[in-house]
């Protein structure tokens, strides 16, 4: 069963601060770097049509994976996300708000119900999506420009490393947005509905049983099998230090993003600026010394 899986990995306790110190981080990304930056996309690309092979690629992968339901007419998936963005921190909010009544001060894993697993997931696989639409968004500008060059400048790449990311992680991310950006109503109504009943290898026949009817577990149900968005839940790191290195990289891809797409649009109308390439450089070396350390403790888990 997925959610025994799930609960294995985790630490034998975890405090409920350490839950709302995530969603904290995730709100402030979401809210001072992810919205405004994928709105300044939504716009740019709806002027300056897509080029690349990539960002078409990506196009189609989108709505293989996103839930068409939740879909509605738009000119490409970047507005798609653009547009459901304020979902998503309405329902991370919604999680913070909920914490101190569904949970204790400390939360005992073996003592865990499906609800806090859910809940528990869900804060992980949110932190997951917040940091990865910065990643996402950094690697369709890269793409872009080098559509829109003549000699590829090596200054205005990405890492391998953030490369590789965003290309293996988009259709699992594809499927965590659909979810988590859903009708913030929906999302709770989710939520209200998940069962109460302890998890634990004790209770595997019981939960098999309450699970008879269906053939997933509640975790796969809603998209959150198979994945970890956040080590914190995981290792014993320090946590306060690792939350900062996250938010101190949000900031600065928040200045590359603004580079990268004043940069764009210049090209748009053949000019170029190397004062503008160099602070892109400069922010790119900050941010992969940053996420150098975030990325070594996901390989260690094998995130």
């Amino acid at each position: 069963m997925q959610i025994l899986n799930f609960i294995k990995k985790l630490l034998p306790r975890i405090e409920r601060s350490t839950i709302s110190e995530d969603l904290r981080t995730t709100e402030k990304e979401l809210s001072k770097v992810a919205i405004p930056s994928w709105a300044s996309a939504s716009e740019h690309f709806r002027i300056a049509k897509p080029k690349s092979n990539e960002l078409q690629r990506f196009q189609l992968l989108f709505y293989q994976h996103f839930d068409l339901r939740r879909a509605v007419k738009s000119f490409s998936f970047v507005e798609d996300i653009a547009r459901r963005l304020n979902n998503l921190l309405v329902n991370v909010t919604f999680l913070q708000s909920i914490l101190e009544d569904e949970m204790e001060k400390d939360l005992i894993t073996q003592g865990m119900t499906m609800r806090h697993a859910y809940i528990l997931r869900s804060a992980s696989n949110m932190s997951m999506v917040s940091r990865y639409l910065l990643s996402l968004l950094n690697y369709l500008y890269m793409v872009e420009a080098r559509e829109r060059e003549e000699v590829p400048n090596e200054n205005l790449s990405i890492a391998k490393a953030e490369i590789a990311y965003v290309e293996k992680h988009f259709a699992t991310f594809a499927q965590l947005f659909s979810q988590y950006a859903q009708d913030p109503e929906t999302f709770r109504v989710t939520l209200e509905n998940m069962p109460t009943a302890l998890v634990s290898e004790k209770t595997r026949g019981v939960l098999q049983a309450m699970l008879a009817a269906s053939s997933k577990d509640p975790l796969e149900e809603v998209g959150m099998a198979g994945f970890v968005g956040n080590p914190i839940y995981s290792v014993r790191l320090m946590i306060a230090q690792w939350q900062n290195e996250r938010y101190e990289s949000a900031k600065s891809k928040l200045k590359q993003l603004e580079l990268r797409l004043a940069y764009l649009e210049m090209q748009e109308k053949g000019k170029n600026d190397p004062i503008v390439e160099r602070e892109i450089a400069i922010l790119q070396d900050r941010i992969e010394k940053l996420d150098y350390k975030i990325r070594e403790t996901d390989h260690e888990l094998g995130i």
